[in-house]
C-alpha cells in the first residue's frame, strides 16, 4: 500500500467515493452475475439489446443464442432462462422457447454446457493476497485501507467485504475514519462526547424573576436512545 502524503490527500478529498482506477479494478470488481438486471447482461452490451422471446428462433439471434450458451455462468438451459427472463412469472417460457430455439439451429448443448467454473475470489485479486479470515472484516484497517487506496468506493469496499463476511457501510467508514483516509468523527466519537456532555441538547438563557439570566439544562436524554 503506497502511503504518502498526497495518497492521504486525495483519499480524504474523496470522501468516500471511487477514485479514477485502472480499468482492470473496475473488471474485478464488476463480476458478472446470472440474472436479468444483475451485474453486467451476460451476452450483449446491454439488456435492451437482448432479443424479445418471440424473436429467438429468428436466424439473427443465432449467435446472441451461441453467446450466452457460452458465457461460464451458464450451464443449463434453466441458467439460461433466469438470464433472459424479465422476472420470474415468464421464466419457464423463456425455458420452452429457449429449447425450441437450440432445436432450430441445430446447437448440441454438450458443447456449451461443461464443469462450473470456480468462484471469483474479488478480495484476493483486489489485494494480490489471500487475507486470513480473521483480516476479513468491516473492522479492519490495513484491508479495509488497502481496497480504498486502490480507489473503491465505501459502498464498493462493503460489497466485496459482502462476498465473505457481514459487512455496512457505517463500519467501513468509521475504519477509514480512524485510518484518516476519511475526515469526521466516528460513531463511538460521537456517541463519547455526546456522554460528555451528560446527554444534554442545547440549553436556553432565561430571565428570572430577579431580572438575571441563567442557563437552563437543555434537553436530557440517554445515549442509548440513539
Amino acid at each position: 500500500m503506497n502511503f504518502n502524503e498526497s495518497t492521504i490527500t486525495d483519499c480524504r478529498e474523496r470522501d468516500g467515493q471511487a477514485a479514477e482506477r485502472e480499468a482492470e479494478i473496475d473488471e474485478i470488481i464488476q463480476t458478472a452475475e446470472l440474472g436479468r438486471g444483475e451485474g453486467e447482461p451476460l451476452a450483449a452490451e446491454s439488456y435492451s439489446a437482448y432479443p424479445q422471446r418471440e424473436e429467438l428462433t429468428d436466424p439473427k439471434n443465432r449467435s446472441f443464442l451461441t453467446e450466452l450458451l457460452s458465457h461460464e455462468l451458464v450451464n443449463s438451459i434453466e441458467d439460461a432462462a433466469e438470464e433472459c427472463a424479465e422476472n420470474p412469472t415468464v421464466k419457464q417460457r423463456w425455458n420452452i422457447t429457449l429449447r425450441k430455439a437450440v432445436e432450430v439451429f441445430g446447437i448440441d448443448l454438450s458443447d456449451y454446457f461443461g464443469d462450473y467454473p470456480d468462484e471469483t475470489n474479488r478480495l484476493k485479486e483486489l489485494l494480490g493476497f489471500q487475507p486470513p479470515d480473521s483480516m476479513i472484516a468491516p473492522s479492519n484497517v490495513l484491508v479495509v485501507s488497502e481496497l480504498y487506496v486502490a480507489g473503491l468506493s465505501v459502498g464498493e469496499i462493503v460489497d466485496v467485504l459482502a462476498d465473505h463476511t457481514v459487512a455496512d457501510t457505517q463500519s467501513v467508514e468509521d475504519t477509514l475514519k480512524k485510518a484518516g483516509l476519511i475526515s469526521g468523527t466516528t460513531t463511538q466519537e460521537q456517541a463519547s462526547a455526546f456522554e460528555e456532555n451528560d446527554g444534554r441538547i442545547g440549553g436556553t438563557s432565561v430571565e428570572t424573576e430577579t431580572g438575571e439570566t441563567e442557563e437552563t439544562r437543555g434537553l436530557t436524554v440517554s445515549a442509548n436512545d440513539f
